[in-house]
């Protein structure tokens, strides 16, 4: 997390090295922490591999969220 506000959060994050493939492009996750047992997570695709950051923006003032930031790569065997 880089910084928020009452109703946004932004996100930045580095790619992992090694990766074993190459990297396709990142999807940014997030619910409220009240609706981790089971509450459906919010899914955007961020989209280029080259995008390493996502201001997650409409969210409810003063509510805890649970964010995730997960990475699809195309897998190369050697």
């Amino acid at each position: 997390m880089v910084s928020s506000d009452v109703t946004s959060v932004l996100l930045s994050w580095q790619p992992p090295r090694p990766t074993h493939g190459i990297i396709t492009g990142y999807s940014v996750g997030y619910r409220r922490s009240s609706a981790a047992d089971g509450g459906d997570m919010t899914v955007i695709v961020v989209g280029l591999p080259s995008s390493l950051h996502y201001n997650v923006t409409a969210l409810q003032p003063f509510t805890n969220y649970q964010l995730q930031v997960s990475l699809t790569y195309l897998f190369i065997h050697l």
